[in-house]
């Protein structure tokens, strides 16, 4: 799998704040980061990854499919 080109570091991930720990239960990972303690977001539509650009159905996405018609 390729990854997607256009994504970057948003800082701190705001439901753990850092920890990279579930906030409810503490020896689990955080859901949202899985214990990277940073968050990702998308650079062509701003929301946090996965954004609604991304498809399931597509292996190598490698950018935002958002303003594409399927």
């Amino acid at each position: 799998m390729m990854g997607r080109i256009d994504v970057r570091l948003s800082g701190f991930c705001k439901l753990c704040g850092g920890t990279g720990r579930d906030p409810k239960k503490r020896k689990r990972t955080c859901p949202k980061c899985f214990g990277s303690k940073m968050t990702l977001v998308c650079e062509s539509c701003g929301e946090d990854m996965p954004c609604s650009g991304t498809r399931d159905d597509i292996f190598d996405q490698t950018y935002c499919m958002r303003g594409e018609k399927l």
